[in-house]
């Protein structure tokens, strides 16, 4: 008789969740034909956004690397989050413009 318990959690999405593995070459095919040494990098190094690395889910199955269609696509929402995209970092003219402004408005305040 199988046991009526679930398993417990891994840590891991996609072993959690018992979604189909995808070799790195089908997956990079998923996103417009990504080489499969790039998907292969997105698991192991990741790509950075706002200071934080966001990493492909995948697994080690018999020597290879897999992951799956849903890991792929929650990597690319992650990547695409607007609210976690820092606002642009201010140039050299944007500050020097707002100094000018921030002067301006004292002098017309009488200060």
């Amino acid at each position: 008789m199988p046991d009526p318990t679930p398993p417990a959690a891994t840590g891991n999405a996609i072993l959690d969740n018992n979604e189909p593995l995808l070799g790195l070459a089908a997956a990079g095919k998923l996103h417009g034909g990504a080489h499969p040494t790039t998907v292969q990098r997105w698991c192991n190094r990741g790509i950075r956004k706002s200071g934080a690395v966001v990493k492909l889910d995948s697994v080690r199955c018999g020597g290879r690397v897999m992951t799956s269609a849903a890991a792929v696509r929650r990597f690319f929402a992650a990547l695409s989050d607007p609210a976690a995209t820092p606002p642009p970092t201010p140039t050299t003219a944007d500050r020097r413009k707002a100094a000018e402004a921030a002067n301006r408005e004292l002098i017309a305040a009488g200060a």
